[in-house]
């Protein structure tokens, strides 16, 4: 999936990353995340079995979202935090995420197609947590 950062790539400030995600959601693969201008942060797993509340916060060129996700069904929880260390080249913008693995190629281009304006998140949230 990744690829190794460009050389010639350089750090977006704090207020360039903050940008990005406040008031925006997340399509990521099995969950999305809406990050408050609040600096609160909902998650909901796609098919519905997991949720995550906490915050978000942004220091130097990486935001990172600490949160306690909760299983919908079995109540169980755990603490986790995930975060995305930004760099341009030209006009590509190249995200790290915390949870890759391989850490030299673990980069990659597409972080910014993945964020939508708005909230399209704290219903379903507040939907999946409800019944609880």
């Amino acid at each position: 999936m990744g690829e190794r950062l460009p050389k010639d790539a350089t750090k977006l400030s704090a207020e360039e990353v903050r940008k990005i995600y406040s008031g925006k959601t997340s399509n990521w693969s099995r969950s999305n995340a809406y990050f408050s201008p609040d600096g609160s942060y909902f998650l909901v797993g796609k098919n519905g079995n997991f949720v995550g509340k906490g915050d978000w916060t942004v220091s130097d060129n990486a935001v990172c979202a600490s949160f306690q996700v909760r299983g919908v069904k079995d109540g169980g929880t755990k603490n986790v935090k995930d975060c995305w260390t930004w760099f341009k080249q030209g006009k590509k913008y190249w995200t790290f995420w915390s949870g890759e693995k391989d850490k030299k190629n673990g980069y990659y281009d597409g972080e910014m197609k993945k964020l939508s304006k708005g909230d399209k998140v704290t219903k379903k949230f507040q939907q999946l947590t409800a019944s609880n």
